[in-house]
């Protein structure tokens, strides 16, 4: 049997279901991080962008990576836009800035 590519894998996975995940962030990583003054974030993995996302709402400079293009263009729905450059293409880095 022929192993499946990680990018196909995760791409079909995406692709598959309407939302992957739960859509909010990640209750791990808003105990460790709360509290802590905001900095920069690289998001590697970053999904559908939730843990990115609520990041960037505590202030944080995040830049989430996918190898997905459907979980990247999902991530950009979330409005990201708002928040200030969105950068990247397909499985590219998307950004997300602090707003502000």
């Amino acid at each position: 049997m022929r192993e499946q590519d990680p990018a196909e894998h995760w791409e079909q996975r995406y692709r598959e279901n309407t939302r992957a995940w739960s859509g909010s962030a990640n209750p791990t990583l808003v105990s460790v991080i709360s509290g802590l003054t905001p900095g920069t974030a690289l998001d590697l993995a970053c999904g559908e962008g939730a843990d990115a996302a609520w990041l960037a709402s505590q202030g944080w400079n995040v830049t989430g990576v996918d190898i997905s293009p459907t979980a990247i263009q999902r991530a950009r729905g979330r409005g990201w836009r708002g928040w200030g450059d969105v950068r990247g293409r397909g499985p590219l880095p998307v950004g997300a800035r602090r707003a502000g």
